[in-house]
């Protein structure tokens, strides 16, 4: 189980805490965690408390789910030379980023232990 800032997440074997470099510095959102699991199956996660953005943020869903084709991801992404999704929900009074890379439906059965603290 990974720890951070009022968030928790199953970590399943073969995985393990990553440092990825990002396309560029960012303070908000700040990166949260991310998660590898050998070279192309990535999960990043970063955050916002300001209400200006939480509230513009969809609900988080029940399940989480990739949609569309993958594409290059830009702005505060890990800087890969992968295609992947973006999400974006809300949960605790605080909105999230998600980036996943690699096999979504590893990602997205990670994601979905995903446990938001309220601050």
């Amino acid at each position: 189980m990974l720890l951070a800032i009022g968030l928790s997440i199953a970590v399943p074997p073969g995985w393990h805490v990553a440092h990825p470099r990002l396309l560029e510095p960012c303070t908000d959102p700040a990166p949260r965690f991310a998660l590898a699991r050998g070279s192309r199956d990535l999960i990043e996660v970063q955050g916002t408390i300001h209400r200006t953005y939480v509230d513009r943020f969809p609900a988080r869903p029940r399940r989480f789910r990739v949609a569309g084709p993958r594409r290059f991801l830009t702005c505060c992404s890990p800087r890969r030379r992968q295609k992947g999704w973006s999400l974006s929900f809300r949960d605790g009074g605080r909105a999230f980023y998600v980036d996943v890379y690699g096999d979504p439906a590893a990602a997205l059965r990670i994601l979905d232990t995903l446990r938001v603290r309220s601050l």
